[in-house]
């Protein structure tokens, strides 16, 4: 059976705008021969299997739902009343059939209480915890890996008993954690590919307890967001940029990017971002996992030589950078040869194991692909697959398939820490400042959230005679 006998062809534009469940339902066979004496059977679905386990992955399922925790400590009030747009606007873009909304105080084994069971924000007298265990919250929302909003001063008060504690101020008495204490529940929550925090600030004043002084604090609205959300999930962050645009606005994430094609530009848009010079035998995508697959022929390579003003394999394919942390990003291309992987999965086919057959670390394989990329406006990079020098022959195979994985190499770290010290800290009236948030988040940033080594993209490509 010649190897075009079955040809798939996918063409949406984005990916975020593709339905994960659309590529499994759909049956498509293409046969590859494995370099052994049998053809297996490879669809989408075996596909995706390969790329999950070649492809390692530290996301975690997400939790369906929004949880909502308000801080009822009793230094709240004078918060929620000057920012009591902002408070009802964001319980609004949270609110759903399924939210559940908690209160943060004193309680250490939190309970979901109904909207309407709420302590009403504006009276005083809902605000009388007198410790402010606002760990708790953050210790649930790492745990379930749900989407969440924490509405606080971010004052951690354990216990209410004052202590002495330390600072670069000097030594003072109070009942406020200034540690960085929240640093891991944020090391943890980041760590997860493609989660997000996002932390909206609002000034308001009070009066200082000790010192009966005004001082300058923030209400914050920390937005937890994890990976895979649908695109209408998003609507706390982008209602709240929208509703509130002189709110300061901080997000963090190590993978808040798109990747997007644009095939419409190629001469020939059926060649799914191939060039017009290589013949496309058999494809395959899978957008909610990042790859596709290309079959094509060794010889159509040589081809290339005749264009005159695009030499790329594989074009069109688009880093869209919205990370407001890093800048300046390098690409770096990690190619391996799964070849002999798949004649053993063929293997595994011809006895009716496949299910239980599991893919082995491939050797790398640098010099068949290189990559190049144009840094384009708005923060648009395009990523294209040329082919190396070195790739002079299929090592006496009838074909080979390849694993292209594009990843960022590096990032400049384009840490604000001006305007964070400015609105994530606050200077008590006692001579001291409070500087958990701040500090909790830029230790994070500095240590735990390089980008390097993200992966953004695979092509699988498969080389056949």
């Amino acid at each position: 059976m010649p190897d075009s006998a079955f040809s798939v062809q996918i063409l949406p534009r984005q990916w975020n705008s593709f339905n994960r469940v659309s590529i499994f339902a759909l049956f498509f066979f293409v046969f590859i021969f494995c370099g052994c004496d049998n053809y297996c059977l490879l669809d989408a679905n075996l596909l995706t299997s390969i790329h999950q386990q070649t492809t390692p992955n530290n996301a975690q399922p997400f939790t369906e739902g929004i949880d909502v925790y308000i801080d009822f400590s009793d230094g709240m009030h004078p918060a929620i009343q000057q920012a009591n747009a902002e408070y009802r606007q964001a319980l609004s873009l949270a609110d759903s059939p399924t939210t559940q909304y908690f209160e943060v105080g004193t309680e250490t084994n939190l309970k979901p209480k109904g909207k309407e069971q709420l302590r009403n924000p504006d009276l005083v007298s809902s605000f009388s915890d007198n410790v402010s265990k606002i760990d708790v919250p953050l210790q649930r929302i790492v745990k379930t890996n749900k989407q969440a909003i924490l509405i606080t001063d971010f004052e951690l008060i354990s216990d209410g008993i004052t202590k002495e504690q330390y600072t670069p101020q000097g030594k003072f008495k109070t009942i406020i954690n200034l540690s960085n204490w929240s640093k891991q529940f944020f090391a943890d929550w980041l760590a997860r590919d493609g989660n997000t925090l996002d932390i909206f600030a609002k000034p308001f004043t009070k009066t200082n307890s000790a010192t009966k002084t005004k001082q300058n604090q923030h209400l914050y609205f920390l937005v937890f967001t994890p990976n895979e959300l649908p695109a209408d999930a998003e609507k706390i962050v982008s209602g709240l940029k929208r509703d509130f645009p002189g709110l300061p606005h901080f997000q963090f994430s190590r993978s808040n990017f798109n990747i997007v094609t644009d095939f419409t530009k190629n001469p020939t848009p059926t060649n799914n971002g191939l060039n017009e010079y290589v013949v496309l035998h058999n494809y395959i995508e899978n957008p909610s996992e990042k790859f596709a697959y290309y079959q094509i022929n060794f010889n159509d390579l040589g081809n290339l030589d005749q264009a005159t003003t695009d030499k790329s394999i594989l074009r069109y394919l688009y880093f869209d950078d919205n990370m407001m942390l890093y800048d300046n990003f390098q690409f770096t291309l990690e190619v391996t040869d799964l070849t002999d992987n798949l004649a053993a999965f063929c293997d595994s086919v011809a006895v009716g194991s496949e299910g239980s057959y599991k893919f082995s670390k491939a050797p790398a394989d640098n010099q068949r692909f290189e990559l190049v990329t144009n840094k384009l406006e708005n923060n648009r990079y395009e990523l294209l697959l040329y082919k190396h020098a070195n790739f002079t022959s299929l090592d006496g195979l009838p074909k080979k398939i390849y694993k292209v994985d594009i990843k960022i190499a590096s990032a400049s770290l384009n840490l604000n820490e001006p305007a964070i010290d400015r609105v994530l800290r606050w200077n008590d009236a006692r001579g001291f400042w409070v500087e958990s948030l701040a500090s909790s988040l830029k230790n994070v940033v500095r240590q735990d959230l390089k980008p390097n080594k993200t992966l953004l993209y695979t092509y699988y490509i498969e080389v056949q005679k």
